[in-house]
């Protein structure tokens, strides 16, 4: 009985977008440095970012060039996470509403 590989040539898979994007900005780059570093169309990125299927290949080819292009040091702790912003937003309205200065919770 013959088994199928796990990995097939035409197999495609989907970027994570929010992932990729974090990779470029604790490198300082942008989608098409990766693609130049890749040697793939600026145009293949955009359309793995915005969802469309990726091939194994071009996924091989954005993770190589990723991890080529350095992290900045010290810029992943610097830079705003979904919770993070969550989170100093709740602050920042925590203590407008505390001093007054914003009434977020008007009293009827």
């Amino acid at each position: 009985m013959a088994t199928q590989p796990l990995v097939t040539h035409d197999a495609s898979l989907r970027l994570d977008a929010a992932r990729f994007r974090r990779a470029l900005r604790i490198r300082g780059i942008s989608a098409g440095t990766v693609a130049t570093v890749a040697g793939i169309a600026p145009n293949t990125v955009t359309r793995c970012v915005n969802g469309a299927p990726i091939s194994i290949g071009t996924l091989r080819a954005i993770a190589r060039a990723l991890s080529t292009l350095p992290v900045l040091e010290g810029v992943d702790e610097l830079i705003a996470t979904e919770t993070r912003n969550a989170a100093a937003l709740g602050t920042a309205a925590f203590a407008e509403d505390r001093s007054g200065a914003a009434d977020l919770h008007p009293r009827r």
